[in-house]
Formats: structure tokens, sequence, C-alpha cells
């Protein structure tokens, strides 16, 4: 799931200009640890009685007129920056500080010292260029790797934070807080691969801190390794016990890996004992988006757009609702064309509105354009160059539980050859088991839309088509498809197919299941209507799931799978496989478009090819 807080908002500490307390970091970081600065001269004395007498400004003046035939005193502007600090005069102490650095350009304490007066100041830019300084003279200074790190994560520049955090590590290599920040560095870079090798290094130095174990997990989960991230908090368990973090996280993971039931059965008492926990309250209301709940996800919602929770997290949630429950409209134009000669243009156009919870309503029409070479056993009868087909229908979807989903459709379709439109109808249902097991059946009555062979002899079919999804865990899935197929010329077919998945590795940029998969397809009769229609047909493949992640709203889905495959016409297996490949710009955006193709050679088709290529594009608008 392209997730909530993903990739975007880290929880660790505030990103860029939002750190009101930086100062404080920096002091605690080491920046007050400036040693004495070599004195040119002596300093006046009347200049330090008045300082003893906490009588300041006459302090100043005796300074002042030094400086004012002597400018490179450092040591004189360095007293008169203290002196204008403790006055509060925050931009004279910043300038008397320059003067003593541009004075004094070998002295690394004093652009350290500097380097604390631009942060107070809330100067993070020319903050961290005076750290700079500083780690030129010295660099390999702890104090100032460190500051540097915090510099360059306020003012966002993670490359250097991560750089400086990376030096600081090869020091202190012992240093549990050096690994911490690095690792939130990292995430906030959106750089989760090298966050979760620092989060295991930092939970290694310092095993008892509960925070590193729920941040460790927590990164695992938003680069999408959710078995990983439970696997985390089970070790924590173990090793520290229970506690609402943990439980909380669990339930968190629960929710963004589409494991809603589990999720909640967590939830339920802990946000029962803590119902003013804005965390706990987001992952109710993300459990229940997953869940299918849309009134209490948009009471959820609704709750928490009033809390001090972060605007960005709440907009996730936004984004996550219109996803799931948003109404939508759908142009496409899809392209067909086959080794046989077949080519079949589509231009479809759907709406689905969301009348109310639990209730959809839509429609759609769709324009087929079909052609076929001459003798290719896929031309028309009547030996036209083309068929068209037209078709229109309308829908609606009940949610009756989050167990239990109807669907039901009718509509006309109508096509050159015949002489009027035709009824044509579906319907199904879906049973959810808990989180582990999901079934479809389906029962479809249309025209036999496969060439324009079957448009001009007017074919129909009827169709009873199955689907059941296994999942125990999230290590493995399974799904087991059917279908028997009755067409109005006294023909019939079948098909099955069973695949096995499972994840191999989650990663910053990509994620791959692999798995396999086993095909049996064939008719009663072998005719010449213009399908494929072999007696049996078997394919035996190993597949592949990567999915590229160019951004948290851009990504590339693939599917492809090799292996080896046969009909009854043949005796021997041979090679075959395809690709196919989505890529969707806007994942959670209003305006969605993808872009579909894909590629099969030595697969046998519906139309009997052996080799084909698809290509789509379809633009979404939510709403």
């Amino acid at each position: 799931m392209a997730q909530i807080e993903k990739r975007g908002q880290s929880p660790f500490f505030a990103k860029n200009g939002d750190c009101p307390h930086f100062s404080r970091k920096i002091g605690t970081a080491g920046l007050l640890m400036l040693s004495a600065v070599t004195v040119f001269a002596q300093v006046p004395a009347d200049g330090l009685r008045a300082e003893g007498e906490h009588r300041w400004r006459d302090a100043l003046a005796t300074y002042d007129a030094v400086l004012k035939d002597h400018p490179d005193r450092a040591d004189l502007w360095i007293r008169e920056a203290d002196i204008l600090a403790a006055l509060g005069d925050t931009n004279a102490s910043v300038h008397a500080l320059e003067q003593a650095v541009g004075h004094k350009k070998d002295d690394p304490a004093l652009y350290a010292r500097l380097s604390q007066a631009y942060a107070t100041s809330g100067k993070p830019a020319a903050a961290l260029l005076a750290m700079e300084g500083a780690l030129a003279l010295a660099p390999d200074n702890p104090d100032y790797l460190k500051a540097s790190g915090q510099l360059a994560a306020w003012k966002g520049d993670y490359d250097q934070a991560h750089g400086a955090y990376v030096r600081l590590a090869q020091l202190r290599p012992h240093d549990p807080d050096v690994w911490l920040e690095l690792a939130r560095t990292d995430v906030w870079q959106g750089q989760t691969d090298r966050a979760v090798s620092a989060y295991k290094k930092y939970v290694s130095l310092a095993p008892s801190d509960r925070t590193g174990w729920i941040e460790w997990a927590q990164t695992e989960s938003w680069r999408g390794n959710d078995a990983g991230a439970l696997h985390v908090l089970d070790q924590m368990e173990a090793r520290l016990g229970p506690g609402l973090d943990l439980t909380s996280e669990r339930a968190s993971v629960l929710a963004r890996a589409s494991r809603p039931s589990a999720s909640l059965d967590v939830l339920r008492p802990i946000v029962a004992a803590n119902p003013q926990d804005a965390k706990l309250r987001m992952t109710d209301t993300l459990a229940h988006i997953a869940y299918g709940d849309e009134r209490a996800a948009r009471s959820g919602y609704e709750s928490l757009l009033s809390s001090a929770e972060p605007p960005k997290q709440v907009l996730g949630l936004s984004q996550q609702l219109r996803l799931a429950f948003g109404s939508l409209v759908q142009p496409s134009v899809n392209a067909y064309s086959d080794s046989d000669g077949l080519r079949i243009a589509r231009i479809p156009a759907s709406v689905s509105i969301n009348a109310m919870p639990g209730l959809r309503i839509g429609g759609g029409y769709q324009r087929d354009i079909l052609r076929a070479r001459d003798g290719s056993g896929l031309d028309s009868v009547d030996a036209s160059t083309k068929q068209q087909v037209d078709q229109g229908w309308i829908r609606a979807d009940v949610r009756a539980a989050h167990a239990v989903q109807f669907r039901a459709g009718a509509g006309a379709a109508d096509s050159s050859h015949a002489a009027g439109p035709q009824l044509t109808y579906r319907g199904g249902v879906t049973i959810q088991n808990g989180d582990a097991f999901r079934f479809s059946i389906d029962h479809d009555h249309n025209l036999l839309v496969i060439s324009p062979r079957t448009v001009s002899l007017g074919l129909t079919r009827d169709a009873d088509s199955g689907r059941a999804t296994w999942s125990p865990s999230m290590r493995f899935t399974l799904d087991v498809d059917g279908v028997y197929e009755r067409f109005s010329d006294d023909n019939s077919r079948t098909a099955f197919r069973i695949a096995p998945r499972t994840p191999l590795f989650r990663r910053d940029y990509i994620d791959l299941d692999i798995g396999g998969a086993a095909y049996i397809f064939g008719a009663r009769r072998n005719l010449d209507d213009g399908y494929y229609d072999p007696s049996r047909y078997e394919a035996y493949t190993f597949t592949v799931y990567p999915y590229l992640k160019f951004s948290e709203n851009c990504g590339l889905s693939l599917f492809a799978e090799a292996g080896v495959q046969r009909d009854s016409s043949e005796t021997n297996f041979r090679p075959g496989g395809s690709i196919v490949g989505e890529l969707t710009l806007g994942i959670y955006n209003a305006w969605v478009l993808k872009i579909d193709g894909g590629l099969t050679h030595n697969n046998r088709l519906e139309s009997g090819a052996f080799s084909g290529t698809t290509a789509a594009v379809v633009l979404v608008r939510r709403f």
C-alpha cells in the first residue's frame, strides 16, 4: 500500500525549519566546547573590572576603544560577543564573532562558536557553513561532525547529514547515539534500506531501548517489508516484554499490510483504554479503510481533523479514503495484435459512483473494432474486413458486510452483423473469511467478442468463473482460478490455473515476489468458429512480480512468466513466456494516468495465436 506516513513524514524529529529548540540540541551536541582563545595582548583592566561588576556597557565601551585601533584583537571580539549575548543582542553578538573569525581563521573552535550563534539565531544554512569551516581545520573532531549532521538535517541537506554521521560512526563505532541519528537521517532521506542497517546496529548496541526497536519496525514497514516489521516486533517482545508501544505498532503494521481483521482485533482493547491517543485513532481509521467499513473510517477521519495530529498524516488518510471509497470516471483506449493477424481496438469508458456507504452504482460503454487477415480462420464469414461491437451496461455493487459483497449488472450489446441489440447480464458474490481467505464466483452472459468470425457468427458466451485466494501469512499466497464457458455453437471450454507466490524481498525502490503457475485449458469440440478450442492445452511457468517504486506517487508493476507449454496437436513441450506491465502516475492523486503494455511469445492466446502484444492508456478521475 501505498502507505500513509511512509517515506514522507518522519515521526522522529522536526523537519527543516521546524526546529525551535535546535540551539538546545546543538548545545547537547557539544557546540559549547570552545577552548580558550589565545590572547594576543593583555585584556584592558578597566574592561575586566567592569565585567566583574556586571557593568556590561562600560566593558563594551572599553573594548570598543581598543578595537578601534586594533581590530585584529580576536580575543576582545569574543569577549564582546559573550557580553552582547548576555544582553540579548543576538545580531550584534553574531557580528562580533564574525569579526573574531575573520581575524583568526585558524581556530576551529571559533568557527564552532559562530555556528552555534547562527543556529541560535535560526539560520541553519549559515550555521552549517560555519561548522564546515571548523571541520576543514579539524576534520575528525566528533563534536563538530555531530553538529554538522544535526545542522544539515535541520537545513534539509540529508546527503550531507548522512556523510557526517557515516564519518562519525567510523570514529565512534560503539556509540549507539551516532547510529540512531544516522538511521533517522536516512529515514528522512527516504533511504529506508540504509536506515534499516543503521537501526540493526543501534539495537545491537542499545538492546534495551524500546524506541529503537519500534522505529526499526516502522522503517521496515515503510519500505514494504511488513512481515519483517512483525518479526522485529516479535524479537522486541521476546527481549523486552509487551507494552502499549509494541501493541500499537503491531496494529499499525497489520493495517498497512492489508490484514485489517487482525489489526482491529489488536486495536479494540487499547483504543478503548486510550480513546484520546491520536496515533491509535489514525491506525484504527486506516484499519477500517482496509476492512471496507466506510462509515467507521469516515467517522474516525472526521474526529482526527480537529486533533493535533500532523496535517500531512491526516492528508494521507484523506487520500486513502478517496482511493477506497471515492467515485471515479475512467476512459481508456486499448489495442491488441497477434501473430495470426488479429487486430482489436477497444475504447471503453466507465463511471462508478459511491451512492452511499456499502452501495456503488455505475455504468459504461465500450466499442470494439476487430480485424483479421483473410484466410486466417479468424476472419469474418461474410468476407467483410472488420466487425464492430458496441455495448453499454449499468451495474450495482452491494457490500452487505465485510464478509459478503454482491454485484449485478445488465446491458445490451449490438454488433455490425447482428439484427439488433442483445441482452447482456452478469452477477457475482465475494465471500471474505477474515484476512486469510477470499472466494469469488461470477456468471457472465455476453457476445463472444474474440475475433471477427465469432462476431459475424453471432456467437454468445455464458461463463461461470471462480477465484479463491488463500494467504495464511504475509509470506505466502495461493491463487486458484477456474472458468467454465458455454458457447451458442454447442461448444464449451474449461480452464484452471493454480499460482502460489511468496515475497522474495522488499527494498527502497523495488519489491519482488516469486512463484509458479500451472494452467490447464481445453474445449469439448474442435470447431472452426474463430476461437482457440484444443482438447487440451497446458503450460507450467516460473513467475516473478517486480514492483518498481519511482516515488510515492509513481510506480511500475510488472508480471513475467517463463516455462514450457504445449497443446493437443503437439507431442513435446516448447518454451514460452510473457510479460505485462502497468506504469501508474498519480497513485494517490485525484487524476491518475496508467500506461499498460504486454508481450506474449510462444504461449497460446484466446484466439489461438502463439504471440501477441497489448497496449492501453487509462485515465482515471477520482472525486
